[in-house]
């Protein structure tokens, strides 16, 4: 499956969830921006959506650090259960 139809299914679903928002920046002068932004229950979240067995570019992982730094949530998704399951981690989403 190509990211792009990855992302577009994990997105549905996201955008699918109460009292939450998401989006897709499509243009952005950030090298690194994470592929899908949201706010989720008082949270900050960013999503890098990649391939099976695909890495994040050193660049990505240098975001999604600050991300991290400054309180957001930040991680790597390649699949929508692997989003839930990273939302139920963080106990912003019940299985």
């Amino acid at each position: 499956m190509l990211e792009k139809n990855i992302q577009a299914y994990i997105l549905k679903n996201l955008r699918g969830l109460d009292n939450s928002w998401w989006v897709k920046p499509t243009v952005t002068n950030l090298v690194g921006c994470p592929d899908i932004l949201g706010a989720f229950k008082g949270r900050f979240v960013s999503i890098e959506v990649k391939r099976p067995g695909c890495k994040p570019s050193p660049k990505q992982v240098f975001e999604m650090d600050k991300i991290i730094k400054a309180g957001g949530i930040a991680f790597i998704g390649t699949s929508w259960k692997e989003v839930r399951e990273e939302l139920w981690k963080r106990k912003l989403l019940n299985l």
